[in-house]
């Protein structure tokens, strides 16, 4: 999680809590496209 968060300066500018359900979208879709 961290790591992307540092990957993405986007992410560091919105809220951690908006961060963190994109960050699960990305994994799932990782994951499917996997």
């Amino acid at each position: 999680m961290l790591k992307v968060i540092k990957s993405l300066p986007d992410n560091a500018i919105r809220p951690p809590m908006g961060a963190v359900p994109d960050s699960v979208q990305i994994a799932r879709d990782s994951m499917k496209n996997g």
